[in-house]
């Protein structure tokens, strides 16, 4: 707590007196971090199509957790903070995903798709490229490939999404 008193430039009694103690302090910056992950994720609620609406929040995700390599993870970290509050910020951010998905399965090009396992699939990829990435095990390194890991993340949310999409008629 002295040290971040001292970087704030504040008493380390106020930082006690404002956060309480560590637990406390830790819980503000993550809601903090969780008001600005779903800001950012938000940002593509205005596309009408929902499955470009959920390729861009799967960018914007990614985006914001390239820009917080250090707090992002934390964010994902069971047992970290046992606060309601951080536990009620990440079940509202599940919520808004799938509250998207929702939207994507209403469409009508994803009949007979079970909301919550698609909402599963999708979190599950993104989540899992972004910690790769932050990892540095993206981009791939294929020269051939020649795209970055924005290009990457979404070519592989179309094509998970194309796995669950009802084929066109001819």
């Amino acid at each position: 707590m002295r040290g971040v008193a001292s970087r704030s430039g504040c008493s380390t009694i106020g930082v006690y007196t404002h956060f309480g103690d560590r637990t406390g302090l830790v819980e503000a910056v993550l809601l903090a971090a969780w008001d600005g992950f779903d800001e950012t994720v938000s940002g593509a609620d205005h596309l009408s199509d929902p499955v470009e609406r959920l390729v861009a929040s799967a960018l914007a995700y990614r985006e914001w957790a390239v820009a917080h390599p250090a707090l992002y993870p934390v964010m994902f970290t069971p047992g970290l903070v046992d606060r309601p509050a951080v536990a009620r910020r990440g079940e509202a951010s599940l919520a808004a995903h799938r509250e998207r998905i929702g939207a994507v399965v209403a469409s009508g090009r994803f009949t007979g798709v079970d909301a919550e396992v698609l909402a599963a699939a999708t979190w599950t990829q993104v989540h899992g490229w972004v910690l790769a990435e932050l990892m540095g095990a993206v981009p791939l390194a294929d020269a051939e490939l020649a795209t970055s890991a924005p290009e990457q993340l979404e070519a592989a949310v179309r094509a998970l999404l194309a796995g669950f999409e009802v084929p066109a008629s001819r």
